[in-house]
């Protein structure tokens, strides 16, 4: 990956800067804070914390995605050019939600994940092989054994082998899988066959059984057709009429009896009218009471005349209607109530009847039923029979098709097998990995030798416990005059020293085995805490990796701005950073 520009707008604190990549050089990225009077947080490190952000979506640094835009702002972007091989490819990220990718200067329409599958560069791979970062973070120094041969393996993308094994073991799978599958389905053919040959047995005289079957379902279809149903004779339909008749009559009784006690009322009211109540005081003549008034035998007679006139009239209407009744009206009734019994009696007998009718019926229909039953399973035995001859053959077939199958299978299989020892983790991927370890140990070896000659570092692909047994596992050897040293026993100078030169040999070791190679080379304050002789001695060393690629320095060195071939300031003022060339 050769980077080419990164433009920045109203990122972190920059405003507008654009910084331009070449080949090979030593470029010094120093910076001002003149709010703080203070060379931190000028925003020198925010301009490459912009290049992982634009192709990796991530930055080094925890920080918020809001925290992205510049103070007052609502928005940013930056845009990134770098070479992949002949291929140059683009990327514009910006906030709030924005992501614009070009190839050889044409716009493509990718997604972040098939973005990253072209740069075949991983972020993490880009921060150990270019960015050495001004915090200790991932280092591979700091790393554990597990993670420092973890790492190796993504780094010289010996994961690879892994996934490949993968593959291989899945296809193994597959193979064996498929030979139990050809095993098993052979073995049920096998069965088969000898199931349909004893069926062809068991379907002798099929046609008469048929022929025995249908003879019965004539017979009992022509008994079900001289089945006669009971007919109903309106039973119900007689009863009420019947009940109908037998209620108009009864209340015909009611009717002659009310009508007899109102005629006998009437007529005690007529007999009641005839006896005086008091006679006059005066002239002794009777008197009779009409309510409230009082009247004399003569006024009171003529009311009495028009009333038993009127009372004598209703007791003819009523006598009337009791001799309209019949009267042997009782005698119908119980009548009534004979032939309702009687017709009842008939009803049930012909429920009976038809209950028996539907019995018999039902009994016939299931016996039908089940005949055709029988019927239809017979004849589908019988072009089962038909089949079976056929079905067998093929099944000689297929078992000769499966033999064939699984003489190219046992073939591959043993392919596959040959393959998974080279890919295995002792194969292919431990030599490299060794190989790999050599030359970082020899890379190691030579930084020091140049930086610090009291110092070696061994790192091994083995580690010896304290009974003396040998694993299989990452482990580091550091010896300072002598003296066997833990990695955290050092001091920040000499720790800081000891991980810029691992990272440059990391760097060094992943160009020669995977060819992994980025520029510029990016060390984020690679001085601090070194004392000056260690300074220029770390200096120098950089400065002979600048002879085939551009390296960036970040660091405050106003001293030493002589040996760089370009000095780049970022100043900030009011919150806002700029750059200056």
């Amino acid at each position: 990956m050769r980077l080419t520009y990164v433009h920045i707008k109203n990122m972190f604190s920059i405003e507008d800067a654009k910084l331009d990549f070449n080949d090979s050089g030593m470029v010094l990225l120093d910076g001002w804070n003149y709010d703080l009077n203070s060379s931190n947080g000028a925003g020198k490190t925010s301009c490459f914390n912009a290049v992982t952000y634009a192709i990796w979506d991530k930055v080094p640094r925890k920080v918020t995605k809001t925290e992205l835009v510049r103070r007052g702002c609502n928005k940013s972007s930056v845009k990134v050019g770098f070479y992949i091989g002949d291929n140059l490819f683009e990327v514009e990220r910006c906030r709030p939600t924005k992501v614009l990718y070009w190839k050889n200067k044409e716009k493509v329409n990718l997604s972040q994940e098939e973005f990253e599958k072209l740069v075949d560069i991983s972020y993490t791979q880009f921060l150990i092989c270019a960015y050495s970062a001004q915090t200790n973070g991932k280092k591979f120094l700091l790393l554990n054994d597990n993670e420092k041969k973890d790492f190796l393996l993504q780094v010289l993308q010996l994961n690879k082998f892994n996934d490949m094994k993968l593959f291989i073991d899945t296809k193994i799978k597959d193979i064996i899988k498929a030979q139990d599958d050809l095993e098993k389905k052979k073995i049920s053919i096998e069965s088969k066959h000898e199931a349909y040959k004893e069926q062809l047995s068991t379907l002798v005289n099929i046609d008469k059984v048929i022929a025995t079957q249908e003879n019965l379902l004539q017979e009992q279809q022509e008994q079900l057709s001289k089945l006669i149903m009971p007919q109903d004779e309106n039973f119900e339909e007689t009863i009420q009429k019947l009940r109908d008749r037998r209620s108009m009559l009864m209340g015909a009784i009611d009717n002659r009896t009310r009508y007899t006690e109102t005629i006998e009322t009437l007529k005690l009211q007529i007999r009641s009218l005839d006896t005086p109540s008091l006679s006059c005081p005066e002239c002794g003549a009777s008197i009779h009471m009409d309510g409230k008034n009082a009247h004399t035998t003569k006024e009171y007679s003529k009311q009495i005349e028009q009333f038993n006139s009127s009372i004598q009239h209703k007791i003819c209407q009523l006598t009337d209607k009791i001799n309209a009744i019949p009267n042997n009206v009782e005698e119908q009734i119980e009548k009534i109530n004979t032939a309702i019994t009687k017709v009842t009696q008939n009803k049930v007998r012909f429920q009976n009847r038809l209950q028996e009718f539907t019995t018999c019926k039902e009994n016939i229909q299931n016996l039908i039923a089940r005949i055709n039953v029988r019927i239809d399973t017979l004849k589908m035995r019988k072009a089962q029979h038909d089949a079976l001859i056929s079905k067998i053959s093929q099944l000689d077939n297929q078992l000769a098709t499966i033999d064939k199958q699984m003489t190219k299978i046992s073939a591959a299989l043993e392919a596959y097998q040959a393959a998974r020892t080279v890919v295995m983790p002792t194969g292919a991927p431990a030599y490299i990995l060794d190989t790999a370890v050599d030359i970082f140990n020899s890379k190691m070896g030579e930084y020091l030798s140049s930086v610090w000659p009291s110092a070696t570092y061994q790192l091994k692909t083995f580690k010896e416990t304290k009974a003396g047994e040998i694993r299989a596992k990452m482990a580091d050897y550091l010896i300072i005059d002598g003296e066997e040293r833990s990695i955290g026993s050092l001091s920040g100078g000499e720790m800081r020293c000891l991980m810029v030169l691992a990272d440059l040999a990391i760097m060094f070791t992943a160009a020669s085995i995977s060819g992994i190679e980025i520029n510029p080379l990016i060390l984020d304050e690679p001085f601090e805490a070194l004392d000056a002789a260690n300074r220029e001695k770390m200096l120098n060393l950089i400065s002979s990796l600048a002879g085939n690629r551009e390296v960036w320095v970040i660091d405050h060195m106003g001293e030493s701005k002589a040996v760089f071939t370009k000095v780049v300031r970022v100043e900030k003022r009011s919150g806002i950073s700029s750059v200056v060339i």
